[in-house]
């Protein structure tokens, strides 16, 4: 089973004419590992050859490969996207050095492609002092390992005269021809045309028939030309370019990179650059080629080009050879080789990858995963995974990734889905599904693999109608499928499952015990009245339980302490039942706690209250370091791992006396027998059952997919046909109502226009009604705006509405437009300036509708918004309803919609699935029950940014949310700096960051590293671009202010989260690197200036 570990070439562009990059190191390498080499033009996917192999680009198994391969040798085609982990070696070979300006130094999408590339590299193998400062350092901004040894492919250069000669003989290529080399740089993609009359070229030269002139035009051109003399021959398609500067005799350039390769040759070197003005005006370039090749050799004008090539030329090349490749001496492939060093130790065992639901687990799951993940690095060198759904659990208040040293990959379809799909569709190894719902994710990518679908809870759970009844349909209904193995934790588990499974699933079930490994080791013995709790604190795990137990400890006045080692989304609960039961000296909350010798060294046992669980992994840790435990007999598995009154105490269910005579009695428990029960749970022991699993299911069939039946639709009764009929009446009956209503109103109007508005709120009042909604409107000198405004409300289908009008202390007639409207739904009220947030609240204040709606007095709502999304919010019994925003740019009069991703389908988000929700920090999009946000003290701060405040505590408060998939709302944007909000200057910036600062301990833990990451996308990156408008002491303020703030919640940084440049400027303004940080900042805001 053992498998070499795997190298990567890629060549430049995966291109079959480059692969001189990367072909010296084929020869080094094929014997120890296993070779691939990627290139986009191949006429099959894989192409066997002697050591080696070729793979096409841009398959399944190519990006596998990215993303998997041990080591990767680069010459400029990879970035750090396709990069899989931080335990892959990747190395740089970068093609050529660069005359043209590139990255950083051109323009901000170069230099995103640069510090994409850095990001990626390990290593980076530079030919020389000038290479490393003026490229990899300052135009890639590459940070990381600089090797300065020379370039591989340079030691081609080196070979002898009789190589030369068979180079020669096999492009059949007369011996005694001299050959002139022409070579240009790249322009552009396709037909390239001659800047010069080839044939001229040849009759300029005395002897001409001696010659012959090679066209090798860049890999990605085409000459437009093909009908030459025998004198002049395009080898644009030999992949060899090296070959070709070997054989000639003089090299025809302009601003290419092999010029500076051509000079370890010393033969001469013609610079041919007829285009030189246009050239330089439009690239720029690090230096220039007078300073290291003879003027004279330099030319512009096909003229001169003729009576040079006719005369004597210089090969004397040292200073370009001295200063750009110091190191060649034909050595450079062994000394890169021997610098790098890869590990040639095979793989002794497949691959393993563990499907999980959220990568930020703790307890059974990460435990199983982290032990069994040691036991195969150690004893196999297997390559493992962890893949999730996730990263992070939404009913989880903490974050912690999952980590460990045995791991080599951790991914997630939310972050990452093409690389989890790719990984699992091309994996020869072995997958085991630790939890149902990461199989039912990952299902479809797992046809006809060595799958392994593992039941980690309590049994009884299944087969109880309890919480997890889901899992036993889902199996016998074969909706759970593409699995080979079905595995419990226990032989009793096994027996009391298999009953209720049918005959086909019953054949896959079987069972494994949990391990451990056997490294008994007590800690020292700990205070005997200090017992540990190891857990998630949540419902399933019967948490609160924990409360009764300390008020038993209470009661009893023992000096009994508790330490809770933990956390979840009953934290907050716990901590205020320790409080209200005076049980600060017997319960502790100390968070989670990763290191169990620490644990069980303050600890004498462990303590469980679950009702239900599964072969506890904890147990089988306390046990390692010599402490018992008490817990529950409650599930069936408890009775596989302790033995009652050995090594351990089982206590009925809720018998919280009898659960504290336990622990009086609990350092009665002997070692030995602790010991001994250990040895049963033995890593070497459980692991030989899992070797003979694996080589079951290499020959087993999984389970298939059934196709579901269909049922017929009911066909509509007659009822609903009659039902419709008479609602027809109804609404003539009720049409003709409304008509003579209109008619009186519009008399009224004619006859007494001053007492019309009274009347109608008079009639209204009388009738009893109330508004179904109130759109509440705040103002401050909106006289050119408030008009449309409120026209757009008064145009709505829903006629029972209020608008409240609430005037922040205008300094114009805003309210002479209001009593213009002469309506009877419109009120106003005037305040003194106070600020948006009070001025809204102002109107929550004296608002009469069921529901609120709040429209900016410059903006304007759709027709029919508000009747849209009352419906919703009434038939789903929603207290928030949001909807589309359209933004306007009233100058340029573009249009885009605000975060359509979020809003792409009509449905009800959840809290313990919120997270894209947040980034739509509007207020003013969404329709709101009043009573709901008066009951929950929801109210906007007097504050810049309120909307962001404000949203986010209405986002971490509200279980239900209903999205709306039409647009609601016209955001009119006026990118004139009028708004405070929308100035971009330190000080509003100063003001952005305090309104963060304000909702950072209203959010979720799992949501933090999520608005870090807007924080830099977003609120930064608006900073940045309006960079170079900015004074000195105005940039550096605005540094120190991103400095700050990275410095203070830095810890939240989720690189997956952040793009890559935005990533670098956060790492400058950390390592308070000032003078990069200015760099690519200009960088960004020249070319948006541009």
């Amino acid at each position: 089973m053992s498998e070499l570990k795997k190298i990567l070439l890629v060549p430049t562009a995966y291109n079959k004419r480059a692969l001189e990059d990367i072909e010296r190191y084929i020869s080094v390498y094929k014997h120890k590992f296993e070779i691939n080499v990627l290139l986009n033009e191949l006429d099959s996917l894989t192409i066997e050859k002697d050591g080696y192999n070729l793979v096409k680009n841009g398959t399944s198994y190519g990006r596998y490969l990215k993303h998997t391969s041990d080591y990767v040798i680069d010459a400029g085609s990879m970035n750090s996207g396709f990069k899989g982990s931080s335990k892959t070696k990747w190395v740089s070979v970068w093609h050529g050095i660069p005359y043209k300006k590139m990255f950083a130094d051109f323009d901000e999408k170069s230099l995103n492609d640069g510090i994409k590339y850095s990001e990626a590299y390990d290593i980076m193998i530079s030919m020389s002092p000038y290479y490393s400062e003026t490229f990899l350092r300052n135009a890639m901004l590459y940070f990381g390992e600089i090797k300065e040894l020379g370039s591989a492919k340079i030691d081609k250069l080196f070979a002898n005269e009789g190589k030369t000669l068979n180079i020669k003989y096999e492009l059949g290529i007369p011996l005694d021809k001299k050959i002139i080399l022409y070579a240009p740089t790249y322009r552009e993609k396709g037909k390239f045309s001659l800047p010069f009359d080839p044939m001229k070229l040849i009759e300029s030269l005395p002897n001409s028939e001696e010659f012959i002139l090679i066209i090798k035009l860049h890999y990605l051109s085409w000459l437009d030309q093909n009908t030459f003399n025998c004198n002049i021959v395009d080898y644009t398609n030999y992949p060899e370019v090296l070959d070709l500067m070997l054989i000639s005799d003089i090299l025809i350039s302009d601003y290419s990179s092999l010029i500076l390769d051509y000079s370890v040759l010393n033969k001469p070197i013609i610079l041919f650059q007829h285009d030189k003005e246009e050239y330089l005006k439009n690239m720029g370039t690090y230096f220039d080629f007078e300073d290291f090749i003879p003027k004279k050799q330099i030319v512009q004008t096909e003229k001169e080009l003729y009576n040079l090539v006719g005369g004597e030329l210089e090969n004397d090349n040292s200073k370009l050879r001295e200063f750009f490749y110091p190191y060649e001496n034909g050595n450079s492939t062994e000394k890169i080789v021997k610098a790098l060093d890869f590990d040639d130790s095979p793989r002794r065992f497949k691959e393993i990858i563990f499907l999980i639901n959220e990568l930020n687990q703790i307890g059974g799951v990460h435990s199983f995963v982290t032990n069994m993940a040691k036991y195969y690095k150690n004893a196999y060198n297997s390559k493992i995974f962890v893949i999730a759904i996730k990263e992070f659990a939404y009913d989880k208040n903490f974050i912690k990734l999952f980590e460990s040293e045995y791991v080599d990959f951790t991914w997630s379809s939310q972050t990452n889905p093409g690389m989890c799909k790719t990984i699992l569709r091309n994996t020869n190894g072995y997958v085991i599904s630790m939890q149902f719902n990461a199989h039912s994710h990952f299902q479809k990518f797992l046809k006809d693999k060595n799958s392994i679908l593992m039941v980690h809870g309590d049994v009884k759970e299944f087969i109880s109608n309890n919480i997890s009844t889901w899992c036993l349909n889902s199996l016998n209904s074969y909706e759970l499928h593409s699995y080979k193995k079905l595995i419990v934790l226990s032989k009793k588990q096994e027996n009391l499952l298999k009953p209720h499974l049918n005959d086909n699933i019953q054949k896959k079930l079987t069972n494994i015990n949990n391990s451990v490994e056997l490294n008994h080791t007590p800690s020292e013995q700990a205070s005997k009245n200090n017992f540990a709790y190891i857990g998630r604190l949540s419902k399933d795990k019967n948490s609160m339980d924990l409360i009764n137990i300390g008020k038993e400890i209470k009661r009893e006045n023992l000096d009994f302490k508790i330490n809770i080692y933990g956390t979840g989304e009953l934290s907050g609960k716990i901590e205020k039942e320790i409080k209200y039961n005076n049980l600060e000296n017997i319960l502790f909350l100390r968070g989670y706690e990763e290191n169990k010798g620490k644990i069980f060294k303050n600890n004498c046992a462990l303590i469980s209250v679950s009702e239900t669980g599964g072969f506890g992994s904890v147990i089988l840790e306390a046990y390692s370091f010599g402490r018992s435990v008490i817990l529950f007999n409650s599930f069936t598995i408890t009775l596989d791992l302790v033995e009652d009154n050995k090594t351990g105490f089982l206590v009925d269910l809720y018998d919280y006396p009898s659960f504290i005579e336990k622990m009086k009695k609990i350092n009665g428990i002997k070692e030995e027998d602790i010991k001994k029960q250990i040895e049963k749970f033995d890593n070497e022991k459980i692991f030989k059952e899992w070797n003979n699993i694996f080589s079951q299911i290499e020959d087993e069939e999984g389970i298939n997919p059934k196709n579901k039946i269909k049922t017929s639709k009911n066909k509509k009764s007659n009822l609903k046909s009659k039902t419709k009929g008479k609602t027809k009446i109804t609404k003539t009956h009720s049409k003709r109502n409304n008509n003579r209503r209109q008619k009186t109103i519009n008399y009224l109007n004619k006859k007494l226009p001053k007492l019309t508005k009274k009347l109608k709120s008079s009639i209204y009042e009388l009738q009893g009604k109330k508004p179904i909604v109130s759109v509440i409107i705040p103002c401050y000198n909106s006289t050119a705006t408030i008009k449309d405004a409120v026209q757009s409300v008064l145009r709505q289908k829903l006629k029972d509405i209020e608008i409240v009008v609430v005037d922040d202390g205008s300094k114009n007639r805003v309210k002479d437009i209001i009593d213009g409207f002469n309506s009877f739904k419109i009120k106003y009220y005037y305040k003194e300036h106070s600020g948006l947030g009070l001025t809204r609240n102002c109107g929550i204040e004296n608002a009469n509708g069921e529901y609120l709606f709040f429209l900016d007095s410059d903006d304007k709502i759709t027709k029919n918004s508000l009747n849209d999304l009352v419906t919703f919010a009434k038939d789903k019994n929603l207290n928030v309803v949001s909807g589309i925003t359209k933004r306007h740019n009233m100058i340029t009069n573009d249009e885009t919609l605000w975060l359509p991703s979020i809003y792409n389908e009509k449905r009800i988000d959840n809290i313990k699935s919120r997270l894209s929700l947040y980034k739509d920090t509007l207020s003013t999009n969404k329709l709101y029950r009043k009573d709901y946000l008066v009951e929950n003290n929801l109210l906007f701060e007097n504050v810049l940014y309120e909307d962001k405040l404000f949203t986010t505590k209405l986002y971490t408060r509200t279980e239900n949310i209903g999205i709306l998939d039409q647009i609601v709302y016209i955001w009119n944007v006026r990118e004139n700096n009028s708004s405070i909000t929308t100035s971009l200057t330190p000080e509003n910036f100063k003001e952005r960051i305090k309104s963060i600062v304000m909702l950072w301990d209203h959010l979720p833990e799992y949501k933090k590293p999520d608005i870090f990451a807007f924080f830099v996308n977003h609120d930064m990156i608006l900073y940045v671009r309006k960079f170079k408008f900015f004074t000195a002491k105005e940039k550096k303020e605005v540094f120190e202010l991103i400095q700050g703030f990275c410095n203070k919640y830095g810890n939240y940084l989720y690189p997956k989260l952040v793009n890559k440049t935005r990533l670098r400027i956060i790492y400058c303004a950390m390592e308070n690197d000032y003078e990069s940080f200015l760099k690519i900042v200009n960088t960004i805001s020249n070319d948006f200036r541009k």
